[in-house]
């Protein structure tokens, strides 16, 4: 009876049941392409909000590529409604990707299930007939 006992509880603990802690879900990022570069948008993010970090991994090609802001001062102010810098990353046709951003916090928005601070967006690059490069998320 004690190890029926001990296995509930062990099962419950690591599946995070019995946990005060909860994750939070990244916030959506919008993307699509305009010309040959890829365009990120944040819907939802605040104008104090800062780019801290930028990471984009084409899966199955480990490490990736990061763009962190360590300091401050190097925090990028990324106006709403605009693209996110991509720091010259070139997307591929035919490969999937993965992009998550983090931004400072804002303080003044209101609670929610999503982030208001990590963006990711998940999609494969793809090229129509005409030439143009398409995204489909995944």
């Amino acid at each position: 009876m004690l190890k029926k006992i001990t296995l509930v509880v062990l099962s419950f603990s690591l599946s995070g049941c019995i946990s005060s802690s909860t994750s939070t879900i990244p916030s959506e990022t919008h993307a699509f392409f305009t010309g040959d570069a890829l365009c990120l948008l944040t819907p939802g993010r605040t104008e104090k909000q800062k780019l801290k970090s930028l990471h984009i991994e084409q899966w199955g090609e480990p490490p990736g590529f990061t763009q962190q802001f360590n300091n401050v001062e190097d925090y990028k102010v990324i106006k709403k409604d605009t693209c996110m810098p991509l720091f010259g990353y070139k997307f591929e046709t035919g490969y999937a990707y993965h992009i998550t951003l983090g931004f400072t916090e804002d303080t003044d928005r209101a609670a929610s299930d999503y982030s208001p601070d990590y963006y990711s967006a998940s999609f494969i690059v793809w090229e129509s007939s005409d030439k143009s490069k398409n995204i489909s998320f995944q």
